[in-house]
């Protein structure tokens, strides 16, 4: 009896997979895309112990990428920072 419940489960696992073929549709990257991105950040922090002492940091770094494959990307990323005391 265990066998045949497990042949069955077999054949229900393998009866629902299926390879996927290659994509078609507008998902994901191919060759060619190109997508920007980037980061901002800005932080602010004040000493209570010390009532003059405040720093002030920011920064900007965009990032351009380019598809050269599906799968490969090569990109450029500028930043630019700021910290005062």
């Amino acid at each position: 009896m265990k066998k045949i419940i497990l042949t069955v489960a077999a054949v229900f696992a393998f009866g629902f997979a299926n390879a996927q073929d290659k994509k078609e549709s507008s998902e994901g990257f191919s060759k060619g895309d190109v997508f920007v991105t980037g980061a901002f950040s800005f932080n602010s922090t004040k000493d209570n112990n010390a009532p003059e002492s405040k720093t002030n940091f920011f920064e900007l770094a965009p990032q351009v990428n380019y598809f050269l494959t599906e799968n490969i990307s090569l990109g450029a990323k500028v930043g630019f920072s700021s910290d005062k005391a």
